[in-house]
């Protein structure tokens, strides 16, 4: 309960009663000895109302901010303030393409549109078979919204596009973005070695970016101290699992009791990435180990990668622009695999489908090849025997602890 305080004004009221009643003092006006005392008193009585109320603030969980709110309770359950982020992405989401209006791959554009001189004056950016986009590009959205380029990338040979890594130029949530909203880049000036293709060369991200935010506020720390609260009491599988829920990247956690006899536990966890990285295991494990309950342990495990290649043959109607076609099939195929839920089936007509919805142009497809493999995540390599199925059917996983896997290198389109 707040500490009740009291107005200067209310305070010297009181004061100047009492020493009316108590001393048979009646001059009260002002200027009077008596209502001077009583002033005096009442500045220092409301400095002290004051400070007991600070007091009781900064001690309070429920009204303590600020510093008092990090210091006295945050440091005491190990909860440090969210900081301010930039918004980030390095997944498959933000590409660079080259405009599918010209039919053109990469060294097809840099042969019919870069002369010959501008390619042997720009070694490190231009080749006959292709073009570099050098780190630091600016890519923008509307509202001036501006993001970076990470790494340098390059579209060469038959290539059409480039997934790259970005960030926004600055902190905080106004910079995230919708699906479709980065359209812009600076390539034209900031490498003019590339200004005869800079109008064809594309930019697009194929989901949002939503992790750019300001600093947490005290009501939403104070929730997730609370949070914290709850966990520590506990120490159970619900306390374990949220945890693990918890760390950036994580998209499920599966908890599997007594992995490794009496008094241990494992949580399995799907990543929002194809694969679960060593950088998010980690992550994962300290997450986990702050709420164990003494004398349990608990191990943070990645599934077992079930990988699947294919080679689809498509057919296509009067004027389709098979190259546009051939990268989106792609895309679909690996999107759909990559997103099965933990544990769930392969579903042949779901593929069929998601294909044929790429585009009208599609008259039909059929798939050439069809194999699964166990795919190792820490090598990035095939493992075992490989299956192969001359008539795809539906496919089941061992275990629920098991999830789906391809990528570009496994996936192939043909006409």
């Amino acid at each position: 309960m707040p500490v009740l305080t009291r107005i200067e004004e209310e305070i010297r009221d009181r004061v100047t009663k009492i020493l009316q009643s108590r001393s048979g003092i009646t001059a009260t006006n002002r200027g009077a000895t008596a209502q001077i005392l009583s002033e005096i008193a009442a500045y220092e009585l409301k400095n002290a109302y004051l400070e007991v109320e600070n007091i009781d603030n900064a001690t309070s969980f429920t009204r303590a901010t600020g510093t008092a709110l990090d210091n006295k309770f945050g440091v005491l359950f190990g909860k440090t303030r969210g900081d301010s982020t930039r918004a980030f992405d390095d997944s498959r989401n933000v590409r660079i393409f080259i405009d599918p209006s010209t039919g053109l791959s990469a060294s097809g554009i840099v042969t019919s549109k870069v002369t010959p001189a501008t390619v042997t004056a720009n070694p490190t950016t231009l080749t006959t078979t292709g073009f570099t986009i050098i780190a630091g590009t600016t890519l923008s959205a509307p509202g001036d919204v501006l993001y970076t380029t990470t790494e340098n990338v390059t579209i060469a040979n038959a290539d059409v596009e480039v997934f790259v890594s970005v960030i926004a130029k600055s902190i905080g949530s106004s910079f995230n973005i919708a699906a479709g909203q980065l359209t812009n880049h600076n390539i034209k000036s900031r490498q003019p070695e590339l200004l005869e293709i800079a109008d064809f060369i594309l930019v697009e991200n194929r989901m949002p970016i939503q992790n750019g935010t300001f600093e947490e506020s005290d009501d939403a720390y104070r929730a997730r101290i609370a949070d914290t609260l709850s966990e520590l009491q506990t120490g159970n599988q619900t306390a374990v699992v949220r945890a693990a829920l918890s760390v950036p990247g994580v998209r499920n956690a599966i908890f599997v009791p007594y992995d490794g006899g009496l008094g241990s536990f494992s949580i399995v966890i799907q990543a929002k990435q194809p694969v679960v990285s060593d950088g998010l295991i980690s992550a994962t494990q300290k997450a986990v180990d702050t709420v164990t309950a003494s004398g349990n342990r608990g191990t943070i495990k990645r599934p077992v990668y079930n990988g699947l290649e294919t080679k689809i043959r498509i057919e296509y109607r009067p004027q389709a622009n098979r190259a546009l076609i051939r990268q989106k099939v792609r895309r679909a195929v690996v999107d759909y695999i990559i997103n099965i839920p933990l544990g769930e089936s392969f579903v042949l007509n779901e593929l069929i489908q998601r294909v044929l919805e790429v585009d009208d142009k599609i008259f039909d497809m059929s798939i050439e090849k069809f194999v699964r493999f166990t795919y190792n995540a820490s090598t990035r390599d095939t493992e075992g025997d490989e299956e192969a199925f001359e008539i795809p059917t539906n496919l089941d996983l061992d275990s629920s602890l098991h999830a789906w896997y391809t990528s570009d290198r496994f996936s192939t389109v043909c006409d």
